[in-house]
């Protein structure tokens, strides 16, 4: 698989949404149908102040966002998630976490991509997939945002 789509037009689709802009993700390095991910700590991302728990919820989001824009890669626009699994190893303490996805498989209409999530001290915190339609969406009324 090759990639379609640059480092910079990726970045362009990632930085186009507020939440992902909320989150303060970025995709720091890219490849045929992988990339790297990562996001800064901050307080709002924590579960429960008093035990300084990253919420699940951030884990799980993380893992859609580099699983869809690895999607990305491959089918050359961005792509809606239709199944998004989590798998939560280990809890995830205060600071910047990173993510590395790829694509495991890419059909006519669907695309597989997995994902590993480390935090600070490189530890796997959580791992996950996503199951995408990467056709170009008749389904969705043909509004598919224009890359950047």
């Amino acid at each position: 698989m090759k990639a379609k789509i640059d480092l910079e037009t990726v970045r362009a689709f990632c930085d186009r949404c507020p939440f992902n802009r909320w989150l303060g993700l970025t995709i720091v390095e890219i490849g045929d149908n992988w990339l790297r991910m990562t996001m800064p700590w901050k307080t709002d991302l924590l579960s429960s102040p008093e035990l300084q728990l990253v919420h699940g919820g951030v884990l799980a989001s993380l893992i859609d966002s580099a699983c869809g824009y690895a999607a990305a890669l491959v089918a050359g626009h961005t792509v809606p998630t239709v199944d998004l699994v989590t798998d939560y190893h280990k809890a995830a303490v205060p600071g910047p976490l990173e993510a590395r996805a790829e694509v495991i498989r890419a059909g006519r209409s669907l695309i597989t991509a997995r994902a590993e999530v480390r935090d600070c001290e490189g530890n796997l915190v959580a791992s996950g997939r996503i199951v995408a339609f990467g056709a170009r969406a008749n389904n969705l009324g043909g509004k598919v945002p224009p890359p950047a």
